[in-house]
Formats: structure tokens, sequence, C-alpha cells
């Protein structure tokens, strides 16, 4: 049982980094989808937003 409270904050950090990673991704989707949009009129373009994607 001595391990247990270590797995509790090991969870608890995966919790917070999920968190973390849906805010990062809702806070810049607008930009990647702009810059999806550019590179779509110029395919020689390779934006932000592919680059994330590959």
């Amino acid at each position: 049982m001595e391990m247990l409270p270590h797995i509790n904050q090991l969870i608890e950090w995966d919790r917070r980094a999920k968190v973390l990673i849906n805010e990062i991704i809702s806070r810049y989707e607008n930009y990647w989808q702009r810059d999806s949009l550019y590179a779509a009129a110029d395919p020689n373009l390779l934006s932000h937003g592919d680059f994330w994607c590959l």
C-alpha cells in the first residue's frame, strides 16, 4: 500500500496534463483552422496547422 499515494499522484498529474492539453488545443484551434484554409488556397504553403497535423 506504500505505492498507492504515488499512483494517485500520477493519476492526478495525468488528469491535469489532459486538461492542459485540451485547453491548448481549444485555444489555438482557430489558428490551425485558419492556417489550413491558407494551405488549401496555396498548396505550396506549409502552414503551422499542417505542420502540427503531421
